[in-house]
């Protein structure tokens, strides 16, 4: 098994370091991270005939890229990816743009064709799915979501995403 941890604020997608204060600077470096997390499996299980590439919450977002990048890295394994609790956040441009301009996502996309004509305003949480299961539509990919998960509800409002436009429920308080 390898783990990456997530300490770097960008859920695993970033190349980028952001100087947010004259105190603050991140170091956005999660895609990174992952990147050396990759070529770590790799390296110690290079005979890999399965693997789950599985994240949680911030861990969920980024793992059809992982999935697709393990895929090209081990082409003989059978690949599924499962990522849990990602699904509340939504493809708005404006919110790509910002999210692109703090943590570099798109300069650390994969070199596929797919992702050939992502920007910053087009890239986001669910279009990973899109363009890594057109890159490799021989990897198994699932997400699970629940409709209640009140950390996406916390970080989708951050977002200015309001709980009625993504939650349908006779019960709104709980959703």
């Amino acid at each position: 098994m390898v783990f990456v941890p997530y300490c770097t604020g960008d859920v695993h997608l970033g190349n980028k370091v952001n100087a947010y204060s004259p105190e603050l600077t991140i170091n956005h470096v999660g895609a990174v991270n992952a990147g050396a997390a990759l070529a770590e499996l790799v390296r110690a299980f290079p005979a890999a005939t399965e693997v789950l590439v599985a994240g949680e919450s911030a861990g969920s977002i980024p793992t059809p890229i992982y999935g697709g990048l393990l895929a090209d890295l081990l082409p003989g394994a059978d690949i599924e990816v499962l990522g849990d609790g990602s699904g509340a956040y939504p493809d708005v441009a404006g919110i790509n743009g910002l999210l692109d301009s703090l943590w570099g996502v798109v300069d650390a996309l994969p070199d596929w064709p797919e992702t050939a004509g992502l920007t910053a305003e087009t890239w986001s949480f669910p279009e990973l799915f899109v363009v890594a299961g057109q890159h490799a539509p021989q990897v198994t990919f699932a997400r699970h979501d629940y409709a209640f998960d009140e950390a996406q509800a916390f970080f989708a409002s951050l977002g200015g995403v309001d709980r009625p436009t993504w939650c349908r429920s006779s019960t709104p308080t709980r959703c």
